[in-house]
């Protein structure tokens, strides 16, 4: 969960939460093609207003890689669940605007500027993305993106759905959000903000590998499996490794042979070589002989987890 920003509300919420948005006719969805034919093929089947939210109405060659705007209905909210539920699909947004004033306020959201003045693309249709900028958003910009609308419903398989509203101090707030084209500004808060995201995903990335390898750790809690594998990851990074591959592969040494495996003097001549490539070091570590590994084993140190990690082996 990322911190709390107290101009937010963001309660968890049920998809029939937002299928009853969708009856009262109050509900859209931004739908993102990109990398999914199957997404674009359903909007153009659908009847109704539909708009890209990229480029303009002739750059046809963006349309099929695209987030689309579209009037969210119960069929829509159903197919998104049972089609796309399982990858970071978009968002809902809940408002009572009509679909042109909401159009207009998403398409002008799309293009932002770095501190330097960059003109860059704003994702805020990844579930993965909104959540962190509405998080570290200021009264100002939760004006500017939310002030409009009723709400954004943000979720996915691996993320929590959650309803996210500005309180009241941001809707009453003085003065008219700027909603022009690439005139917002994304500031280091915001990146710091994405990278927390970031860290938060991949923990549960490396958690979801950890759990389908290693049948031992349906014996762990939830929370001592996720002090466990962050342990992990930080001491991978502190070995220098920095590839997803490389870090998912150095924590499922750690669960596969002992959480000190590096500290064996066989590992630690390989790790700490120079002229062994950073990606090839776990290969080489792969192929030591088998009773280095079974020194690695008399040496399980269940404290270089944490002292209260309790993982049973057999």
């Amino acid at each position: 969960m990322l911190f709390e920003n107290p101009l937010l509300e963001n309660p968890l919420v049920e998809l029939a939460a937002v299928t009853d948005l969708a009856e009262a006719g109050r509900l859209y969805a931004v739908l993102d093609c990109c990398q999914a034919p199957h997404v674009y093929q359903y909007i153009q089947q659908r009847r109704g207003e539909k708009r890209c939210l990229l480029g303009n109405k002739n750059e046809v060659g963006l349309w099929a890689h695209s987030p689309w705007l579209v009037p969210a209905d119960t069929d829509l909210v159903t197919w998104v669940r049972s089609n796309l539920w399982q990858e970071p699909w978009g968002i809902f947004l809940a408002s009572e605007q009509p679909f042109a004033v909401v159009f207009k306020q998403l398409f002008s959201s799309g293009v932002v500027r770095s501190t330097e003045g960059r003109k860059m693309y704003f994702r805020y249709w990844d579930p993965r993305v909104l959540p962190a900028f509405l998080h570290a958003a200021d009264i100002h910009e939760l004006k500017w993106f939310l002030a409009d609308h009723i709400g954004v419903a943000v979720g996915y398989a691996k993320w929590d759905l959650r309803l996210y509203q500005p309180v009241d101090l941001v809707r009453n707030a003085k003065g008219t959000a700027k909603r022009l084209f690439g005139s917002f500004t994304i500031r280091q808060r915001h990146h710091d903000a994405f990278h927390m995201a970031d860290d938060a995903l991949f923990l549960e990335t490396v958690i979801l590998h950890v759990r389908e390898s290693h049948e031992e750790t349906s014996l762990l809690s939830s929370e001592t499996l996720a002090d466990m594998v962050e342990e992990g990851i930080e001491k991978a990074r502190e070995e220098g490794f920095t590839t997803v591959a490389d870090i998912l592969t150095f924590v499922d040494f750690q669960f596969a042979f002992a959480p000190n495996f590096h500290e064996h003097p066989r590992v630690r001549r390989i790790l700490d070589d120079p002229s062994i490539h950073q990606e090839h070091k776990l290969d080489e570590v792969l192929d030591l002989p088998r009773g280095v590994f079974a020194e690695i084993d008399e040496r399980y140190d269940n404290d270089a987890w944490f002292p209260d990690a309790a993982l049973v082996r057999e």
